[in-house]
C-alpha cells in the first residue's frame, strides 16, 4: 500500500526540517558563544591584569618622583606633602599588585608577580626611610635608585609577560570568533538552501497540479466535458482530480439525458402539431356542415310557416264555399308534398347531426391523445428540472428551459380540458337535437297521414265542410307546432355552430402551443450542442 503523502504531511516535514536546521544553528551558536564567552573572560582578565600592572608601573615612577620631590623640598611642609603623596602612591602600587594576584592568571604571570613582591617591598622601605630623614644624601639616593632599577627590571619582565599573554589571548579569541562566524554563516546558508529547495519542490508539486485543475475547470465551464484529469497522486490534489472527473462524468450524463429528453419533446411536439392540424381541418369541415344544417333548418321553418298560412286560407275558403273543394284538394295535395319534403329535410338534418356527434367523438379521441402527450411532456419537463437541479450552477439554464416546457404542457392540458368540455356540450346538444328532430319527423309523418286522409275524404268536403274546416284548423295548429319545433332546432343548430367555431379556435391554439413547444425543444437542443461529451 502506497504511503499517502498529503500536503499537510509534506508541510509538516518541511517544518520539521526547518526547525531542525534552526535548532542546529541555535546549538552551534550557543556552543560557539559559550566558547567565545570563556575566551573573552580570559581576555578581559588579562586586560585587567595589564591595566593594573600599568597602574602599578605608573605608581613605580610616581614614587620615584615623590622621593625626588622630598630631596628637593625647601621646608618641612613640602617634605610632609611629598610623604603624603608617597603613601598614597605606595598604597595604589600595592593594591594594583594585590589585585593582579587575586585574578585567575596563568602560572607564568603569577611567577613574574611573585618576583615583583620582594623588590617592591624593598623599594617602598628604602623610599619611606629616605622620606622620613631630614636630608637625602647622594649615597642614600643612589641606594634608592638601585632599588628602583631592580624593581623596574622585575616590573618590565612582568609587564612584558602580561602584555604578551593579553595579546596572545586577543589573537586566539579573534581567530576563534572568525572561525565560529564562518561556521555559523556556512551552516545558515546550507540550512536556508535546504529549506528553500524543499519549499520550492513542495510548491511545484502543488502549483503544477492546481494549474491543471484550473485549466480543466475552465474547459468544463466552456462546455468541454470530453477531457479528464490524470493525476495519480495520493493526497488532496489527487482527491480533487478524482472529484473533478466524477463531476465531468455526472454533467456528461445529465447533458446526455437532457438531449434525449429534448429529442422526445421535439418528437411529441411534432406529433401534437400534426394532430392539431388534423383536428383543425376536421373542425373546419364540421363547421361547414353545421352551417349547411342551419340553412336546411331555416328552409324547413319557412316551409312550416308557409303551411300554416295556407292552412288558415284553406279554413277561410272552406267556410266560404264548398265550390272551392277541388282547389282545396290541390292545396291538400301540395300540403302532402310539402310534408314529404319536410320529412326528407328533417331526416337529412338528423343524419347530419348524428354525423356531427360522431365527429365530436373523434375530436374527443384526438383531444385525449393531445392530453396524454401534454402529460408526457410535463413529466419530461419535470425530469429535466430534476436533472438540472442536480447539475447545480451549470444546470440553471436547463432549469429555465424545463420550466418553460412545463408551462407549455400545462397550457396544452388546460386547452384540451376546455376542448373536451366543449365537445361534451356539443354531444349533449347533438343528442337533444336528434331527439327533437325525431319528434319533428314523427309530427311531419303524422301531418302527411292527415293530409292523405284529407285527400281521400276530399269528396266528402263539400258535405262536411265543418269537419274539413276543423281538420284544416288542426293541420294549422300542427304546422304552428312544427314551426316552433323548427325554430328550436334552428337555435340548437346555431349553438352547435358556435361550439364548432370554439372548437376550431381551441384546436388552432393547440397547434400554436405545439409549435411553440417544438421551438423550445429546438432551442434546448441548441443549448445542449454547446457541450462536448466524452466518447
Amino acid at each position: 500500500m502506497a504511503l499517502r503523502m498529503t500536503i499537510g504531511v509534506r508541510l509538516g516535514l518541511i517544518g520539521v526540517v526547518a526547525v531542525a536546521a534552526v535548532a542546529g544553528l541555535a546549538v552551534s551558536t550557543v556552543s560557539t558563544f559559550g566558547r567565545a564567552t570563556h575566551g573573552v573572560t580570559e581576555l578581559l582578565i588579562k586586560q585587567e591584569a595589564l591595566s593594573n600592572h600599568q597602574t602599578a608601573d605608573m605608581m613605580h615612577d610616581a614614587i620615584r618622583g615623590d622621593v625626588l620631590a622630598a630631596r628637593l623640598a625647601k621646608d618641612a611642609n613640602e617634605r610632609a606633602e611629598a610623604l603624603k603623596d608617597f603613601e598614597e602612591h605606595a598604597k595604589t602600587f600595592t593594591e594594583s599588585i594585590q589585585s593582579n594576584r587575586a585574578l585567575d592568571l596563568p602560572a607564568d604571570i603569577r611567577a613574574t608577580l611573585d618576583d615583583v613582591e620582594t623588590p617592591l617591598a624593598e623599594y617602598l622601605r628604602v623610599g619611606r626611610s629616605q622620606l622620613a630623614a631630614e636630608t637625602i644624601t647622594e649615597e642614600q639616593f643612589a641606594g634608592f635608585m638601585a632599588a628602583f632599577t631592580a624593581l623596574e627590571d622585575r616590573m618590565g619582565k612582568a609587564s612584558d609577560t602580561i602584555e604578551q599573554a593579553a595579546k596572545s589571548a586577543a589573537e586566539t579569541e579573534f581567530n576563534r570568533l572568525r572561525r565560529a562566524n564562518t561556521a555559523l554563516v556556512t551552516s545558515a546558508v546550507v540550512a536556508s538552501f535546504v529549506v528553500v529547495a524543499l519549499t520550492f519542490a513542495l510548491a511545484r508539486s502543488i502549483v503544477v497540479p492546481l494549474r491543471q485543475c484550473v485549466a480543466f475547470f475552465g474547459r468544463v465551464a466552456d462546455g468541454d466535458l470530453s477531457q479528464r484529469l490524470d493525476l495519480k497522486r495520493h493526497d488532496e490534489l489527487g482527491e480533487l482530480a478524482a472529484s473533478a472527473n466524477k463531476l465531468a462524468d455526472g454533467l456528461g450524463g445529465i447533458v446526455t439525458n437532457i438531449g434525449k429528453a429534448a429529442d422526445g419533446v421535439g418528437t411529441a411536439a411534432s406529433e401534437m402539431a400534426s394532430a392539431s392540424e388534423q383536428m383543425s381541418r376536421s373542425a373546419t369541415e364540421q363547421t361547414h356542415r353545421v352551417e349547411q344544417i342551419v340553412a336546411a333548418v331555416q328552409e324547413m321553418a319557412a316551409s312550416v310557416s308557409e303551411v300554416a298560412g295556407r292552412s288558415s286560407d284553406a279554413v277561410a275558403n272552406a267556410r266560404e264555399s264548398g265550390r272551392k273543394a277541388e282547389r282545396g284538394g290541390q292545396v291538400v295535395g301540395n300540403a302532402v308534398s310539402e310534408m314529404h319534403a319536410i320529412d326528407s329535410s328533417v331526416s337529412e338534418t338528423a343524419r347530419l347531426i348524428n354525423e356531427l356527434g360522431e365527429r365530436s367523438q373523434q375530436i374527443g379521441q384526438i383531444v385525449a391523445v393531445i392530453d396524454d402527450i401534454a402529460a408526457q411532456t410535463n413529466l419530461l419537463a419535470l425530469n429535466a428540472a430534476i436533472e438540472a437541479a442536480r447539475a447545480g450552477e451549470h444546470g440553471r439554464g436547463f432549469a429555465v428551459v424545463a420550466d418553460q416546457v412545463r408551462k407549455l404542457a400545462d397550457r396544452t392540458t388546460k386547452a384540451t380540458e376546455e376542448i373536451a368540455g366543449s365537445i361534451t356540450a356539443i354531444r349533449e346538444q347533438t343528442t337533444l337535437s336528434v331527439e327533437r328532430m325525431q319528434q319533428g319527423s314523427a309530427q311531419v309523418r303524422k301531418g302527411v297521414e292527415q293530409a292523405t286522409a284529407a285527400g281521400t275524404s276530399l269528396g266528402e268536403i263539400v258535405q262536411t265542410t265543418a269537419a274539413v274546416s276543423q281538420m284544416i284548423e288542426s293541420i294549422a295548429a300542427s304546422a304552428e307546432q312544427q314551426r316552433s319545433a323548427g325554430e328550436e332546432v334552428s337555435r340548437a343548430v346555431n349553438e352547435i355552430a358556435g361550439s364548432s367555431r370554439q372548437t376550431q379556435t381551441a384546436v388552432s391554439q393547440g397547434a400554436q402551443t405545439a409549435q411553440q413547444l417544438a421551438e423550445r425543444a429546438t432551442e434546448l437542443k441548441g443549448l445542449i450542442a454547446r457541450f462536448k461529451l466524452a466518447r
